[in-house]
């Protein structure tokens, strides 16, 4: 079976197009499938993990985007199986993808961070926190809404006020937690980096977030592959399309409706991965600002 040409490619996998690498399958499933860098290193790749899904899925740092699902993932890049990029194409157990007519895709969120907030953000993060919650219901499958939720809360808190020995203790307590591919508590913890990295900071704000950054990659060693690849991507200030989109729709939105779209196709990710990954953007986007004392009581 002959896989369809890319529609896009990160820009981090730019630099392998033009040479010969070697991969193997690492984890697939219906709709994206990980390979893992052999041969020559990819140091600027964490895990060396790149990520080949279908559109529906979303850019993602790392990642290859097909057009349409014609077969399952797990048939085109089985997990164990040997894959390679030569001239441009990817060869997979179960088709060859065509790389050079593919649209690059920066998943840095410097545009983000240097586009002003307009007047109406504080409205639209409400509006926004509101709409996760009523998502949520009264019954949330995350701990992050639960048991953990006190641990959010001082996260955040220790954050605010600079405070990494309380930040990194409770950070060390969320990593891994939860079932699945991506723990709740990880997708609150890149989704508050990629927050983070969505406005502008002074000096010490910067240096707050680069120890942040620092200790949350130590920790990675105790959760899965794929959740370390997603932190270790939000470290370096680098974002899935779907969470970029809710933090810019909310900072200063381009058209009409682009938040609500935005909030939806979040939270479409995953049974619980949207959700938790938008509650720490969410509170990221709030950090050190006029609104965050006020919202702070209600929000964790």
């Amino acid at each position: 079976m002959r896989a369809p040409a890319a529609v896009s490619i990160s820009a981090e996998l730019e630099p392998l197009t033009t040479r010969w690498v070697e991969l193997r399958g690492h984890s697939a499933f219906d709709r994206a499938a990980n390979l893992v860098v052999i041969s020559p290193p990819a140091p600027w790749l964490p895990l060396g993990m790149v990520t080949v899904a279908y559109e529906e899925v979303g850019n993602l740092p790392g990642g290859i985007l097909l057009p349409s699902r014609v077969a399952p993932m797990r048939t085109l890049a089985p997990p164990g199986r040997r894959a390679w990029l030569e001239g441009g194409r990817l060869h997979l157990e179960g088709g060859v993808v065509a790389l050079r007519e593919a649209a690059i895709w920066d998943a840095s969120l410097e545009a983000v961070s240097r586009r002003p907030r307009d007047p109406g953000w504080s409205c639209r993060w409400q509006e926004a926190w509101q709409t996760l919650h009523r998502s949520i219901g009264g019954a949330p499958a995350s701990p992050l809404w639960g048991r953990a939720a006190d641990v959010v809360g001082r996260l955040v808190a220790a954050v605010r006020s600079g405070a990494l020995g309380p930040a990194l203790h409770e950070a060390a307590r969320l990593v891994g937690l939860g079932p699945g591919l991506t723990p709740s508590g990880d997708d609150f913890i890149t989704g508050l980096l990629i927050g983070m990295h969505c406005q502008p900071m002074d000096a010490r704000q910067m240096a707050i977030v680069t120890a942040l950054g620092d200790g949350v990659e130590a920790l990675a060693t105790r959760t899965t592959d794929v959740s370390r690849v997603y932190l270790g991507w939000a470290v370096r200030g680098r974002a899935t399309e779907r969470l970029r989109d809710v933090a810019a729709a909310i900072n200063a939105p381009r058209r009409a409706g682009a938040l609500d779209a935005a909030i939806a196709a979040a939270l479409y990710v995953g049974a619980t991965s949207g959700a938790d990954g938008l509650l720490g953007l969410l509170r990221g986007l709030q950090l050190w600002t006029k609104e965050s004392e006020e919202h702070h009581a209600n929000a964790a």
